[in-house]
């Protein structure tokens, strides 16, 4: 058998053992010395952290170049030291881990190897890569690879650049189980008294003091510490007790997770029972122990690379170098065999008042862990307690002597001035603590009760645990407030566990910040979709009456604003429009919270205290809701509300002042002749629709058009290029100043300034923070379409609160604000759907028109415009718009011979809005089974967003994928370029823009109706086309494509198409072109958009005609 040979078999044949030390003192390195000749597990003790580098250097990537996987060989990683000649920094590094450097070692030879399965182009994937090279390095060894069974990695549970008070990702372990998936997991466990005595003692020494406190380092360090910056490599040296309590409690949730193959071995065990420990682990991994071990027994002396092993710690100057730092290291000497010394040492190490607080610290994995508790209970609790809190740590606060032994002046300079700058640092540590333990940092994620993990070969026996107070309350709230926090600090004082679940968590809240110093605050789990009311419908109908009954409570209380305000020229039914826009804005998200939590405490029981929610007009509704749960409802000042009125109040004075300082000036009326478009995807459409798409069909001069950019972002050089080389203007409206002085402006903001301030003396804050913001924008925009003679505004319809104040403004001015319906969106919550202009609005067809007239009824304030244009689907050109993956989706699909091609298009999850995540995999559980059962058939899975999957479901789909039976197209981009390509759409829910998109195309549809949402679709879809299980669907999916479809559905699927689009011949972004080109030519001859109106619905009815009447259906 050749050479190449030997390293295919070891590479498919062999196992991992994954030597986890958590600590990064359980004797990781010793461990791995007593396999240094074990031919059945190949080890290399130079080697440590694999993955941990593979991480660092290639983080989420499984394969890379063969020329960067050299570079980590040669010089990223541990195998460096093999790679590489003993010399230098190598060398170096050999001798301090114990190791000689003039080993027998073939180096030349290994690197020969590496190279060779290095050399040329192509990838390499991370398992074959570490395979290879421990396969190199066990021939350049001498070893038999037919033997081997296992290779053994030493690595750790935290990554570089991780926050310890985060807690630890673990991600090392999953890739490690994603190369071997059978691995064997092998976790060290020291005492971690023992562990912390160990990393003190260096960190100390090597940081020149407990804190690393130098000359001008000072501010960093008091910042570092005030900011929560704890590491290993800048200190406090005594604070690396919180990495050992954090990386013990991730390497217990990671064995939770997949207990599968996991070893637990004490470090004590095979110490001071050494013969049986190992024989138990061999036992464990099915492989022979080394006779050498049972023939020496207590007496074996560790080896490294096959020299013996010159041991390695903290306290030895031959791995520290520090002689004449603040802690003193051992003998010369050190172990380099089982020893009961290194068992014990650490109780001379550590002082008793340091060990009570230790026992208090690692508390949890001295239990777990059967580890002795050595300081009586009394010695750790009260006013012993804070005793020892308040003396110093070992090492903290040296003595003289520390001084005496410095070796240059500078040096004794710096060590006496570090007496007088450690004491902030000192009070502040032992505060930091305090906080720690009250956020339970010390037991959180280790207190649940689960069966501790059983030891190889049973020589520990699990300690009884600490008694701790089981004292708990948990709060629910919509958002965080004054008055819960008082709650929940007050309940902490008084010693229970506090936990706060809140609608939605806001990291950035001053109020959440607060309290999560203090107690556990979780985001709710269920998403607002999850939930039904009474009549079994979706509770954002509820969501819509409550925000309705509060726009009519508050517009009930408001005076006549548009009387009151003449500048702004606005009608009543425009203010009533708007305002119902000013109470979604403010208050949506928030009644939205508030159904959320009062469905959740109502499934939870008598599981919370307390229920949280924010007063408002509409709060009785909630009393009634909650009043079947065992819980108190209190209600808290609505400080979000208030906060943005008064913000819009303060914006409104500002403005009114600067009107005071600007000369008067006069804007002359243009003559509406130039189109202002919005920016959003860019000019020209790539994966999506260009903003700018229509012009070239349109015959409109670019130079009449006005590209405007509202937000602060940067534009690509494309986008400049286009609008130069066409001539179109380019505007950013951040950069427009308003004349604050013109008179028609300042006469507004006077008026609306009145009516404010009376509002406030009548206590009606809402009305004038809405008056307030109505007026500021107004006034900006229409001095805005004034200047730069704008007569149509082109833009998504969207419900952004400044979009109706925008849109009246240029009303106000003659214009046109040119609405179209993008993708077949909005409209679906009646509330929140966006109130139209005067005039016009451009949609695909009859089933639109029917949601906006619902909406229509619905609510008491007007929506319809005068007329609405049926233009059909505007987007149908983007079938030939796609990126470079898309195409490559193409080529897959028409690859695929025989069978049905079923595109499957979801809709993302929304937490407190229509779509629940739960109801997102209750659609791929279906899809999944459907494609389960149709093995011909081609799936190709388009998502809106990036996909949310439970892990049985990604695995599943993965499978489906490398079977050749599921294709996954990029999420980003538009879906039109795979409709001509597929038989069936099959999309979820019931709104989705996938289920009229595709019928635009003339493609039967399946929409797996799961939302419980209410909407004209559903009145409008055939039944046999709307699903709410795997049976329904794979049944409505085989009738739909047998073929065999009956004439009354057959008719029932036709006249839903004409409904999506009356058109269906692709041109409807032809007609957009057209509409705004009438639009623009009728404004500049007729002067006013109400002039305008009758002429372009009849020039647009003779040139679109749906039918011999032309223009009764094509415009209604």
């Amino acid at each position: 058998m050749t050479e190449a040979d030997s390293i295919n078999q070891f590479c498919s044949r062999v196992n991992l053992v994954l030597l986890l030390d958590h600590g990064g003192r359980a004797g990781s390195n010793f461990f791995q010395c007593l396999f240094d000749r074990h031919q059945q597990v190949v080890t290399c003790p130079l080697v440590h952290y694999v993955y941990s580098y593979w991480g660092r250097f290639f983080p989420g990537r499984d394969s890379i170049s063969k020329h960067e996987a050299r570079d980590f060989i040669a010089q990223g990683s541990y195998f460096r030291f093999l790679y590489q000649d003993p010399v230098g920094d190598c060398g170096v590094v050999i001798t301090k881990i114990g190791g000689d450097i003039s080993a027998p070692f073939d180096r030349a030879r290994y690197r020969a190897l590496i190279d060779d399965r290095l050399d040329g182009e192509g990838n390499i994937s991370r398992r074959d890569l570490i395979l290879h090279a421990y396969a190199a390095y066990a021939l350049c060894r001498g070893f038999d690879l037919s033997r081997a069974l296992y290779i053994m990695i030493n690595d750790a549970v935290s990554e570089s650049g991780e926050d310890m008070l985060q807690g630890f990702s673990g991600r090392l372990i999953d890739w490690a189980r994603a190369d071997f998936p059978y691995m064997v997991t092998l976790a060290l466990l020291r005492d971690p008294r023992a562990q912390y005595a160990s990393t003190k003692h260096q960190m100390v020494n090597e940081l020149g003091n407990n804190y690393d406190l130098h000359k001008g380092t000072f501010m960093r360090v008091l910042g570092g510490l005030c900011r929560d910056r704890v590491t290993l490599d800048e200190g406090p040296a005594h604070l690396c007790l919180l990495y050992q309590v954090a990386a013990y409690r991730d390497l217990l949730r990671k064995w939770r997770e997949h207990p599968e193959n996991w070893l637990f071995l004490r470090n004590e065990d095979f110490n001071t029972a050494f013969v049986p420990t190992m024989k138990a682990v061999c036992s464990a991994l099915h492989v022979d122990p080394d006779p050498e071990w049972i023939e020496a027994g207590n007496d074996y002396k560790a080896r490294m690379m096959g020299r013996p092993w010159a041991g390695t710690g903290a306290y030895s100057n031959r791995y520290q170098k520090v002689t004449n730092g603040p802690l003193e290291n051992g003998a010369q000497a050190v172990a380099v065999g089982p020893s009961r010394h290194v068992v014990e040492r650490w109780k001379e190490r550590l002082p008793r008042h340091e060990q009570a607080l230790l026992e208090n610290y690692f508390a949890y994995e001295i239990a777990y862990c059967g580890y002795d508790f050595h300081i009586p209970d009394v010695e750790k609790k009260g006013w012993n307690k804070f005793l020892n809190i308040c003396r110093p740590w070992s090492g903290e606060i040296p003595s003289w002597r520390w001084v005496k032994k410095a070796e240059t002046d500078v040096e004794r300079r710096d060590r006496s001035l570090y007496f007088i700058k450690v004491w902030p640092l000192y009070a502040l540590a032992r505060i930091k603590m305090a906080v720690y333990e009250r956020r339970r940092f010390f037991s959180r994620g280790l207190d649940d009760v689960f069966v501790p993990p059983e030891f190889v070969g049973g020589f520990a026996e699990p300690a009884r645990l600490p008694q701790f107070p089981a004292r708990e309350v948990s709060f629910a709230a919509d958002g965080m407030s004054p008055q819960l926090l008082f709650s929940a600090l007050f309940h902490r004082v008084l010693g229970y566990r506090v936990s706060i679940t809140l609608a939605q968590t806001r990291a950035d809240s001053p109020w959440h910040k607060a309290a999560s110093r203090w107690v556990d605050i979780r985001q709710c789990p269920d998403d607002v979709g999850d939930y039904r009311n009474g009549q079994e419908h979706h509770i954002f109908t509820d969501w819509n009456n409550i925000l309705r009954s509060l726009y009519q409570h508050y517009i009930g209380a408001q005076d006549d604003y548009p009387s009151t305000v003449p500048g702004c020229i606005i009608r009543e039914d425009d203010w009533m429009s708007y305002f119902s826009r000013y109470i979604v804005d403010q208050a949506g998200s928030l009644v939205a919270a508030q159904l959320l939590m009062a469905h959740y405490v109502l499934k939870s029981g008598s599981r919370f205290r307390s229920l949280y929610l924010a007063r408002t007009p509409q709060s009785d509704v909630f009393s009634r809701l909650v009043r079947p749960a065992d819980v108190r409802l209190r209600f808290t000042m609505p400080l979000r509300l208030w906060r943005h009125d008064i913000k819009h109040l303060v914006r409104f004075f500002a403005y009114l002042a600067k009107s005071l300082l600007v000369p008067v000036s006069l804007i002359t009326k243009g003559a509406h002749r130039n189109i202002c478009v919005q920016y959003v995807n860019g000019p020209q459409g790539k994966v999506y629709p260009g903003d700018l798409d229509w012009l070239q069909d349109s015959k409109v001069d670019p130079q009449n058009i006005i590209y405007l950019v509202e937000g602060f972002e940067e534009l690509d050089q494309a986008t400049k290029g286009f609008c130069d080389s066409q001539g179109v203007t380019l505007l950013y409206a951040g950069s427009f100043k308003a004349s604050w002085g013109e008179s028609q402006t300042r006469a507004a903001l006077f008026s609306a300034c009145r009516y404010i301030l009376r509002s406030l003396i009548r206590a009606r804050l809402k009305s004038a923070a809405a008056c307030a913001f109505y007026t500021v924008f107004y006034c900006r925009w229409r001095q805005f379409f004034q200047r730069h003679d704008v007569g149509c505004f082109v833009n998504v319809a969207d419900t952004n609160l400044d979009a109706l104040p925008k849109m009246h403004a240029l009303e106000s001015l003659g214009g046109i604000d040119l609405s179209f319906e993008f993708s077949a969106t909005g409209y679906h919550a009646f509330m929140d759907s966006r109130p139209l202009g005067r005039h016009q609005y451009i949609c695909w067809g009859d089933l639109t028109r029917s949601m906006v007239e619902d909406v229509a009824r619905s609510v008491p304030y007007r929506v319809l415009p005068r007329k609405i244009f049926l233009a059909g689907n505007m987007r149908t050109y983007m079938s030939w718009h796609y990126s470079e993956e898309a195409r490559i989706v193409l080529e897959a699909i028409e690859a695929h011979k025989g069978g049905r091609k079923i595109l499957v298009m979801d809709s993302a999850s929304t937490h407190l809005k229509f779509l629940s995540t739960r109801a997102v995999h209750d659609f791929y559980d279906a899809v999944l089974a459907l494609i389960a059962k149709s093995p011909a058939d081609l799936f190709i899975v388009k998502p809106q967003k990036a996909l949310n999957l439970r892990s049985d479901q990604s695995e599943s789909l993965r499978t489906f994928q490398e079977s050749g039976r599921v294709i996954l197209a990029p999420w980003k981009g538009m879906p039109h370029y795979l409709f001509p390509r597929v038989d069936l759409v099959v999309g979820t829910p019931i709104y989705a823009s996938s289920i009229m998109e595709a019928q635009a195309f003339d493609l039967p549809v399946v929409c797996f109706d799961c939302s419980g949402w209410p909407h004209v679709m559903r009145e409008a879809m055939p039944g046999f086309c709307l699903v709410n299980d795997a049976a329904l669907l794979a049944k409505s999916v085989d009738y739909i494509l047998s073929g065999k479809i009956s004439e009354r559905d057959a008719l029932a699927l036709q006249s839903m198409r004409e409904r999506v689009d009356p058109y269906r011949d692709g041109k409807g972004h032809l007609r957009f072109a057209d509409l705004i080109r009438l639009w623009a030519e009728a404004l500049a001859t007729e002067g006013s958009a109400d002039q305008a109106l009758p002429k372009v619905v009849e020039a647009y009815g003779e040139l679109w005609p749906l039918s011999a009447s032309g223009q009764e259906r094509a415009v209604s």
